[in-house]
């Protein structure tokens, strides 16, 4: 599913909380794509906020990154909460 999710919505937040995760990991697209059975350009689109997760794919990208996936969704709604920082 398409979004049009500028800076500051809950789906660009979700896909910026994710990169932040992957990247404190040290890990490319390229690992997590494979750790959580995804396709990289698909998790590029959902770290850009292109995209709208679906509640599958967030189970697969909290149990990649070791969160349950309402701990992976509360970093987000904070985010958007709290905007930028």
């Amino acid at each position: 599913m398409s979004a049009d999710a500028g800076p500051g919505s809950l789906v660009h937040n979700f896909g910026a909380g994710v990169r932040a995760l992957r990247l404190a990991r040290g890990w490319s697209q390229e690992r997590l794509a494979e750790n959580s059975n995804l396709n990289r350009s698909y998790i590029g689109e959902i770290e850009r906020g292109s995209v709208i997760a679906s509640l599958v794919t967030l189970e697969k990208l909290a149990a990649a990154l070791k969160l349950t996936p309402a701990a992976l969704l509360d970093r987000s709604v904070r985010a958007d909460a709290n905007g930028p920082g």
